[in-house]
């Protein structure tokens, strides 16, 4: 693949062989975070991607997407007021 072909190029072989067969670690870490992010999702009710959640600990809080898509006055009206 073109990014295992970049990380070679870095000098990080060892990543590009694991992403071109990944090992039995490498797959329960990545489905231990998509589990991890679909709770999230259901968490503050987030039906697909593009999701956005701002603020911090208890006061985080689900923008709407059109904010993304919207313009840069929207987008920082709703993160200023999360």
């Amino acid at each position: 693949t073109v990014l295992a072909q970049i990380l070679r190029s870095l000098g990080l072989a060892d990543s590009a062989g694991r992403l071109v067969d990944p090992d039995d670690a490498l797959i329960a870490a990545y489905r231990a975070r998509l589990d991890s992010a679909r709770a999230e999702m259901d968490r503050f009710g987030a039906g697909g991607v593009p999701a956005l959640v701002a603020g911090s600990g208890d006061t985080r809080r689900l923008i709407p997407s059109g904010a993304l898509f919207g313009g840069l006055e929207t987008l920082v009206a709703k993160l200023q007021a999360a």
